[in-house]
Order: C-alpha cells, then sequence, then structure tokens
C-alpha cells in the first residue's frame, strides 16, 4: 500500500497478493466491497489453508494445476495516462505513513479477570490518545459496526465521541480528582460507548441511511435542508475512523485523501492488542505514541 503501486491494479475491486514467504492478504477498493464480505472470503480462505494436508513427503503434487501466461499490450495513449496515475498515486502516498502498534499495557485476561468491558475499555483508551494528540479535545471520531443483524447485514457507522466519553477524557489526567473517581468516569464511558456500539448493531445507526437518501435526490429536485446544513456536514468529517477485528488480517489499513485524518483497525489478544494506523507522515507516529501514553494512564486508572 505504501509502495510505488507499480504491481497493483487499483482500478479493480478485490486483489489477492501472495508474498514469496507464503504470505497473503487482499487488497480492495473500499466502494464496492465492505468488510463483512471481505471477512467470509478470508475465512474460508483460512478455513482451507487450515485443512489442507500435505503428501506425505510434505509436498503437494502441482500436476493438476496449470498456468496460462497473459500479456497485457498497451497503447502509447494508454502508456500516457498510466504515468499520469502512477505520479498521483506516488504524490498521494507520500505524504501517508503506516504504524504498526504492539499494545501491552493490558488484555483480554486481565480486563476480563476484573470484570471491566473489553472492547468499550479499548475504544475510550483510543480516545483519551485522541485527546492527548489534539491537545485536550475529542474531534469527531466514527466506528464502523456490524448490522448483521439488521439491513440484511450491511455496515454502517457510528460516532464514539459521547459527553461521557468527552468527559472522562477531559478529567484522565487531572490529579486534583481522586484515583477512584477518575477510574469510575472511565468505566462509565466504557459501558456506555459498549452500549452506542450496541444500539447500533441493532439498526439505531443512521449515517448510511442518510447518504443513501441524498443520493436518491433525483436532478432538479430539492434536497432535504438536512443536507446542506454546515453543523450536519461537520459532523461528518471524521478525524478518525476506526474498528476492531477479530485478528483474522494482522495487518490493515486504508489510506485518506486528507492526511489529517486518521483510519485505525485494532484486535485484543488474551495479554495485549495489535493496531494498525495510518495517516499523514509524522502524525501516525505521533498518534502511536499518545496511544502508548493511553494505554499506561488507563491501566494506572483501572488498577486503583
Amino acid at each position: 500500500m505504501q509502495g510505488d503501486g507499480f504491481n497493483r491494479w487499483n482500478d479493480k475491486s478485490l486483489e489477492f497478493i501472495v508474498c514469496s514467504n507464503g504470505i497473503s492478504g487482499t487488497f480492495v477498493e473500499h466502494s464496492m466491497i465492505d468488510a463483512l464480505t471481505l471477512t467470509r472470503l478470508q475465512t474460508a480462505i483460512k478455513d482451507a489453508l487450515e485443512a489442507h494436508s500435505p503428501q506425505p513427503n510434505g509436498h503437494t503434487s502441482s500436476r493438476a494445476i496449470v498456468l496460462h501466461e497473459f500479456t497485457c499490450t498497451t497503447t502509447p495513449s494508454v502508456d500516457e495516462r498510466i504515468q499520469q496515475v502512477r505520479q498521483r498515486f506516488l504524490s498521494d502516498t507520500a505524504n501517508n505513513e503506516y504504524v504498526d502498534i504492539v499494545h501491552t499495557a493490558f488484555g483480554k485476561s486481565y480486563l476480563m479477570s476484573h470484570g471491566y468491558p473489553i472492547k468499550g475499555t479499548f475504544d475510550v483508551m483510543i480516545q483519551l490518545a485522541s485527546f492527548y494528540l489534539h491537545e485536550g479535545h475529542n474531534p469527531a471520531s466514527w466506528e464502523a459496526v456490524s448490522m448483521s443483524h439488521y439491513h440484511k447485514g450491511r455496515p454502517d457507522i457510528v460516532q464514539v465521541v459521547t459527553p461521557l466519553v468527552a468527559s472522562f477524557c477531559a478529567r484522565a489526567n487531572d490529579e486534583a480528582i481522586a484515583l477512584r473517581d477518575r477510574k469510575t468516569a472511565l468505566l462509565e464511558a466504557a459501558r456506555d460507548h459498549s452500549d452506542t456500539i450496541r444500539k447500533a448493531g441493532g439498526g439505531q445507526a443512521y449515517v448510511r441511511t442518510l447518504w443513501a437518501m441524498e443520493r436518491a435526490v433525483r436532478e432538479g429536485e430539492q434536497a432535504p435542508g438536512l443536507f446542506g446544513d454546515e453543523l450536519f456536514q461537520r459532523t461528518l468529517e471524521p478525524a478518525i475512523m476506526s474498528s476492531a477485528t477479530d485478528g483474522l488480517s494482522p495487518e490493515s489499513g486504508f489510506f485518506l485523501r486528507d492526511t489529517r485524518m486518521f483510519w485505525m483497525t485494532y484486535y485484543v489478544m488474551e495479554e495485549g492488542a495489535h493496531v494498525s494506523l495510518t495517516g499523514g507522515h509524522g502524525r501516525a507516529t505521533r498518534f502511536g505514541e499518545c496511544l502508548r501514553r493511553a494505554g499506561e494512564t488507563v491501566r494506572r486508572l483501572l488498577d486503583a
């Protein structure tokens, strides 16, 4: 994703990437494919790999496999366009970076042994890191939600900076407030976040529905005033897009055109978590540093 892009077909919805060492992955054009579809596909591939049994000598027969080479022939005008697209790709990706973070402050085992909400605690920690990065402010932050039991499973996104979450972030490092009180605020924010995600998964999310309604307005028709409202438009500009995964894709990310924004995926392990983060060059690194600081703060409060 951060290479020169010359061996990727960016006009294709789905690509399978297999490296020489056997590591594989997928490259998708996100407007055509949602995460749930890709997860089902990756799960089928993983299950097939795990169920595969090589021959006794450790090798697999390839006699039934026939490979055909296809040569792509272009024209001068196509070659010129290819060079234009390459330069744009390099220009766009040069201002972004990918950061791989291994979180070690706590994991599933610690949270479960104390009865703390796992996902809610991690998501509040992410918002605390955002608070640090943005110097005492929590900008709009959206999280992808699986509506697998509603509307045939299409994902939606939900705003996760609730009043309780913002209030905790503002108080987390206030030494004038007792540790136990800050811990209470943390757990209230985590449970509030979990409740927000639960409601969204049950159909109480609205962003994709509103987008569909806006695009359904025909030429010449007057669009509802909401779509032109400045405050409404500002709320749909995320500083952070995040999602929790099951670890099926240890490294995952998307580049956003606006380098001020971040895209983050994470999965929680028994003793920690793995975070994939993309953002503007230098900013993603700083966010990673803030995330480590937030992890230390949250662990200190949870131990109180």
